[in-house]
């Protein structure tokens, strides 16, 4: 296979001429697997499902501290703060 041309090097194309040719991409560094259905399509599973998000709502509603939450889910601060801004 010879190597590319500059303008073959722009990020689409080279994506098309991949998928074109069967070449899956996955990344040790970042989360990309392009040779899934999810990871061609970008998406990734949410950290928790609908019932743990609404479980956080409702401890936080009791007063229960994030850190707290946070413990009890084995997320991060980031993630909780994300279900309970769902909740307003």
């Amino acid at each position: 296979m010879s190597l590319p041309q500059p303008r073959d090097a722009v990020p689409d194309r080279l994506g098309e001429r991949f998928e074109r040719d069967g070449i899956g991409l996955v990344s040790i560094t970042e989360q990309i697997d392009t040779s899934t259905a999810a990871g061609r399509f970008g998406s990734r599973p949410p950290a928790l499902t609908k019932e743990q998000r609404r479980h956080a709502q409702l401890l936080r509603a009791g007063k229960v501290s994030v850190d707290a939450i946070t413990a009890s889910r084995g997320c991060s601060r980031t993630t909780v703060h994300r279900a309970l801004e769902g909740s307003a």
